[in-house]
């Protein structure tokens, strides 16, 4: 199976109507959800689908629990896992103290084993009515069609699923906010969306 690929015209930052120039953008097929890979690593092993999640869940802490401790996490054929952080500026280093410094994000860095593995991908140039080229409305009809299916959708899964920027995707949720089709939980970066 290929992967899709559409042309996007480059963004002119001088402004001076110089020649066009485009670059290649993947088109996702989709959002692959933990219950996928638990099915799919269950199906090619022994392991059932509680030993995966079981597996998984305690990964997912184990990697949480190193970086909380100031750790780097290497997982082989997987990636780097690091902490950044943040801190308000302060022009004498003196002044700050550990109750000034703040968790900011976590940072992924991918395995050269896994940047070969991809290294052999084929593409096709997706269709005219692929998910890149959508309309707003189609974008919108596209994110409620996924809603029948799941019990939410945030901003990144609404991006992916339609190919578009983050961007796009925040201001297609808020049209379908306004419209009433969709309701808004959480707040911050937790924020998810599920059908009115």
């Amino acid at each position: 199976m290929s992967a899709k690929y559409a042309l996007f015209k480059n963004p002119d930052p001088t402004k001076e109507g110089t020649e066009d120039r485009f670059h290649a953008r993947l088109v996702p097929y989709g959002v692959v959800r933990t219950e996928e890979i638990i099915d799919h690593i269950s199906e090619a092993s022994s392991f059932s689908s509680g030993d995966v999640k079981g597996m998984l869940d305690s990964l997912s802490r184990a990697i949480a629990m190193y970086l909380e401790r100031g750790y780097t996490v290497d997982i082989d054929e997987l990636g780097t896992f690091s902490v950044s952080l943040k801190s308000e500026p302060i022009e004498n280093p003196k002044k700050v103290t550990a109750h000034s410094v703040h968790f900011r994000n976590v940072h992924y860095k991918a395995d050269k084993k896994l940047m070969n593995r991809l290294k052999g991908m084929h593409f096709e140039k997706a269709d005219e009515g692929s998910a890149t080229l959508y309309t707003p409305e189609q974008r919108q009809k596209r994110g409620l069609s996924y809603l029948d299916k799941h019990e939410y959708i945030n901003q990144r899964s609404y991006a992916q699923i339609n190919g578009c920027s983050p961007t796009t995707a925040k201001n297609d949720l808020k049209e379908l906010l306004d419209k009433g089709l969709i309701r808004k939980l959480g707040s911050g970066r937790a924020v998810i969306y599920v059908k009115s």
